[in-house]
């Protein structure tokens, strides 16, 4: 069942107040308390006051209500004024049971994110064209911080069935399909309304509002539908129309090719018809009389004319043909189904993954079941009265060193339905089998077992003190004195499932010290039974994994009983020799990977991060490298690890690899792996001292290199790190030196549309943006055609392109008064820039809009007016006023033009309370600019003073200084306080804004100042 956009909070909310109510101890006159909860968990912290209060006001009779109430309200309050260090635990409540468990705020505020998340993808955080691998890590990622077992938060339960549905849906390409078909995101359905520029502030609205519209298209269509049923219409078609000589020609140019395309499919069908074969294993229009095989009793179908004239020696050779082929084909599709159920089950006992593992164990297999009827001996299923009668012989049967307990044993483990033991009560049966002196019992009733423990009804009765006990007391022994491994393997399996999603079990293992026992299992390195060897890896890696992902706890005891040197040694082992050790390195390198995730700040030795980048550069297998590259990427968040890694040649190393498969990433496997090593690379230039190392070596060349690739991902990764490259004026100036600008606008020019990647449109834009930074390039850059080539680019509406290019032109204009003067006059720049500062839910492009607009007031006027002022710093505007004569002229057109755009000097005035000092500044120095060119002035420009002083009096300028004084006095600097005192005095020059300055009180807070106080006491 998919979930539509308009219903998904709603029914969130649903599930959270279920959640709340699920305690039998809540009494129904306490549903005050879960409807606070319910709300607490979407985030609605006013809502749960007011329903608290209301409680309150219900309830003022009841001392434990009303105590429960306030204990509630109080950690309401906490949460809502946001006073909590997001690492401390809040609660459990202890007056009633609304908030079970302790939890902190940033276990709750992952819980609210995934609640508030309209579909799949904003749950995962991943976008609609995220690959199979890259939803997998998106899962694996919040799984990790929603697991019931580490979140307690209230809501938890709810948020990771959601991620477990939205990762089963995501990774089913046809689900998928139809999920994006139903809930129009993705590829599946595209709306005229989904322009930026259409787009409401409202996310939710904007959901419900397509959503209706969606509904009401289909209704017009079905309503539609039944008219054309009722009463068929024929269409409109204007009588006496004349075609067009060329229309006509087209025409019967059209006529003739459809009578063509007719005669060959009329051939080709006539040609099936007369080779078609003698029979089909379905019906069609020729094949139309069943006939069944006499030794398999396999259903076929022929043509009645040879149905009729074949000889009963020719059918039985139809026979046996048909046979065999419907049971090879049966065999290799069995074959197919079963190995995708075995790669789902053990992928979702990797990433502990629930909704999964019941996906993979209910997998239809359709192959497998026609072939369980084709031949019921040799593919025999048990069913629940048998599997009864199996259990109940074995209750009542004694331990014997014969074959008949083990032959029991053998048929009860051969099911392949966890479910048909839900019903028993087998703990203490098998618990007296374990316990037995015979191996060969002791291995099957472990084998048994771990079958059994699939079912999660069946893991809490097997989770017993005396059963762990006897496993963990087998392990302490192995190897056996006989070197066989299979007892050991069906320990490994049956603990492994009990240990599974089983946090009692890990705690029974802790007490027991069987942690100890289990991480001891890692110290085999020579196993002398080789026919077993790669099970026991297998196997051992998967019972340590299960237990290990009980927690933060569980991994911090395994690192003090020193699991890091035992998975070094491992690591050391399977480094020397890769292909040999392939299956180890595959089941070690996950342990380590739980071991970052719950170990905060883990810090791998350098030697296991060097043997990790040489087991990738020897490495054939994709996801042993992808589980370094992971590794990798975890660690590479230390300077000192990427410079480590960049000394070791890893870059180099990616670049060989890439540069020897990148043909061969046609799956999304393969093209996710390939980005995985791609980002590896960026990221290690994020270092200063590892780029600086790195741009001595040839990555340099292989990255400029990169920028003629016609493969978008090596072309992205080229461009991200030349940007890094960029990071110093020396770098910037050789880039611009050698040309390396010109190739980065060449591909910008070819990839500045809407329709283009939005990753290499950031990247291009970050590199150009740091390249234009040096004062000498400028000029180059300008003259190379940057402008004309980003300018185009005002159509995008993806906020990280937007803000990468506001940030571009901002640093291109810096000094350069001719461009400001012509960007001044561009309508179609200036009227983006004011709609993206009002309309953006995108905090970087609305400061970037109003600071590209004052950026451009300042560079293009401030040395026209400025000139007898020193260079140092920007000028107070009232000295601009008293030396500039009054009677100068000079070019105001493209000041005129900027303020005929709607809203230009409301959005100045607004950047007055911006958050940022810095903006507060430049809104002043631009303020102060209009101020000296217009007000100032008399004459012609008189009436355009005039506008200028409505404006900023409908702006309502006095209240947006008095409200800058209040808020940023404190922390103003010297600069900032004096270009606020010459923009008042320069404001004042009007007699509608002395006024309008006197009613808001301005002259009596300026003296509020604590910097001018001081002044004044000096």
């Amino acid at each position: 069942m998919y979930i539509k956009p308009k219903f998904l909070i709603t029914q969130a909310a649903g599930k959270c107040r279920d959640y709340a109510a699920q305690d039998s101890d809540v009494q129904p006159d306490l549903h005050w308390l879960t409807e606070a909860v319910a709300e607490v968990i979407l985030g609605n912290y006013s809502m749960a006051m007011e329903v608290i209060n209301k409680g309150l006001e219900h309830c003022s009779n009841s001392h434990e209500e009303t105590t429960a109430l306030l204990e509630l309200k109080n950690i309401v309050a906490r949460l809502r004024l946001k006073c909590e260090d997001p690492e401390q635990l809040i609660g459990p409540t202890y007056k009633s049971t609304a908030l079970p468990h302790s939890f902190s705020v940033h276990m709750l505020d992952v819980v609210q994110k995934v609640l508030r998340c309209r579909n799949h993808y904003e749950v995962l955080r991943i976008s609609h064209h995220a690959t199979y691998s890259e939803v997998k890590r998106a899962y694996k990622r919040l799984a990790l911080r929603l697991h019931p077992d580490k979140n307690r938060a209230p809501g938890a339960e709810i948020a990771f069935r959601r991620i477990n549905e939205a990762a089963d849906i995501l990774t089913d390409n046809q689900r998928r399909i139809e999920y994006n078909l139903l809930t129009a995101v993705g590829d599946g359905l595209v709306s005229k309304n989904t322009h930026p520029a259409n787009k409401h502030d409202d996310g939710q609205d904007t959901c419900r509002q397509r959503f209706a519209k969606l509904q009401k298209e289909e209704e017009e269509e079905e309503a539609a539908a039944e008219a054309e049923q009722v009463q068929p219409r024929r269409s409109y078609q204007p009588a006496n129309q004349r075609v067009p000589q060329r229309q006509s020609l087209y025409q019967t140019e059209q006529l003739v090719i459809g009578l063509v395309a007719a005669l060959v499919f009329i051939i080709i069908t006539l040609h099936y018809l007369a080779t078609a074969p003698n029979y089909s294993f379905s019906p069609t229009s020729s094949h139309t009389v069943r006939m069944t095989s006499r030794l398999s009793r396999i259903p076929y179908f022929v043509t009645p004319e040879w149905a009729g004239s074949q000889t009963p020696k020719q059918l039985e050779l139809l026979e046996q043909e048909i046979d065999e082929i419907y049971l090879n084909e049966l065999k290799h599709n069995c074959k197919q189904e079963r190995k995708l159920r075995n790669k789902l089950l053990q992928r979702a006992r990797h990433i502990n993954n629930r909704n999964l593992h019941e996906h993979a164990l209910k997998m239809p297999t359709p192959a497998c079941h026609a072939l369980v009827q084709v031949d019921q001996e040799k593919y025999k299923l048990l069913d629940h009265t048998e599997m009864d009668e199996l259990i109940e012989q074995l209750k009542t049967t004694s331990v014997s060193l014969d074959n008949t307990t083990t032959t029991l044993l053998s048929e009860i483990s051969s099911t392949k339905d966890p479910k048909l033991f839900d019903k028993h009560e087998l703990a203490d049966c098998f618990l007296r089998l374990t316990q037995c002196e015979d191996t060969n019992v002791r291995k099957e009733a472990a084998k048994c077992i771990a079958e059994i423990t699939k079912s999660e009804v069946q893991r809490k009765k097997f989770t017993k003190r005396d059963i762990i006990a006897a496993f963990l007391e087998c392990l302490r022994h192995v190897p056996a004195a006989d070197g066989s491994m299979e007892l050991p393997i069906q320990i490994c399996r049956a603990l492994g499932n009990i240990c599974y999603l089983n946090d009692e079990a890990r705690d029974l293992i802790l007490e027991l010290e069987g942690d100890a026992v289990l991480l001891r299992l890692l110290d085999i390195a020579e196993i002398e039974d080789a026919v077993n060897a790669p099970q026991f890896i297998k196997v051992r890696g998967g019972l340590l994994s299960n237990y290990l992902l009980g927690g933060e706890g569980l991994a911090k005891r395994a690192m003090e009983l020193g699991i890091m040197q035992q998975l070094e040694r491992i690591v050391d082992t399977g480094a020397s020799n890769v292909e040999q050790h392939e299956d180890l390195l595959l089941n070690t390198l996950p342990l380590l990977s739980i071991l970052t995730e719950n170990v905060a700040d883990l810090n791998f030795d350098s030697h296991l991060n060097i043997k990790l980048s040489r087991i990738l550069a020897a490495s054939t297998n994709p996801d042993l490298a992808e589980m370094c590259l992971e590794l990798l990427h975890y660690q590479a968040e230390s300077d000192e690890v990427k410079l480590l890694l960049a000394k070791d040649g890893l870059c180099e190393t990616i670049y060989n690899l890439l540069e020897k498969y990148k043909t061969l990433a046609s799956t999304s496997e393969a093209r996710a792996l390939m980005k995985l090593a791609c980002e590896l690379i960026v990221l290690i230039l994020t270092g200063d001292e590892s780029m600086h190392y790195l741009y001595t070596t040839p990555l340099l060349k292989n990255m400029v290199d990169w920028l003629d690739s016609t493969d978008i991902d090596l072309l992205t990764t080229g461009v991200l790190a030349l940007g890094n490259f960029a990071r110093t004026d020396s770098h910037c100036i050789y880039f611009v030196e050698q040309q390396t600008m010109n190739k980065l606008l060449q591909v910008l020019a070819k990839n500045n549309g809407v329709k283009d990647d939005v990753r290499l449109q950031h990247a291009l834009l970050s590199a150009l943006r740091n390249l234009v930074i040096p004062k000498p390039n400028k000029n180059a850059v300008i003259q190379a055609g940057l402008v004309q080539t980003i300018l185009p680019m005002l159509e995008i509406h993806q906020p990280p392109v937007v803000f990468k290019l506001l940030g571009t032109l901002r640093m291109t204009v810096d000094g350069q008064e001719k461009l400001a003067l012509e960007l001044l006059k561009n309508k179609t720049l200036i009227e983006q820039l004011v709609h993206w500062s009002k309309s953006s839910d995108y905090a970087g492009v609305t400061g970037e809009s109003l600071r590209l607009m004052a950026w451009l007031i300042k560079h293009a006027y401030l040395n026209k007016i400025a000139y007898a002022l020193p260079r140092k710093g920007d000028a107070p505007a009232e000295q601009i006023a008293d030396k500039i004569p009054l009677a100068q002229d000079y070019d105001r057109s493209s000041l005129n033009e900027f303020l005929s755009n709607e809203g230009t000097v409301e959005a100045m005035v607004n950047m007055l309370t911006a958050q940022h000092l810095v903006m507060q500044n430049e809104a002043l120095i631009a303020l102060c600019i209009l101020s000296v060119v217009y007000l100032s002035q008399s004459g012609r420009e008189a009436e355009q003073a005039q506008r200028l002083q409505d404006e900023l009096i409908k702006c309502n300028v006095g209240a947006k200084l008095a409200e800058l004084i209040a808020k940023s006095s404190d922390s103003m600097t010297k600069e900032i306080v004096e270009n606020l005192e010459n923009c008042i005095n320069l404001l004042k020059t009007a007699e509608k804004l002395v006024a309008h300055l006197e009613q808001h009180n301005i002259n009596e807070l300026l003296k509020s100042i604590p910097i001018l106080t001081e002044y004044c006491t000096l």
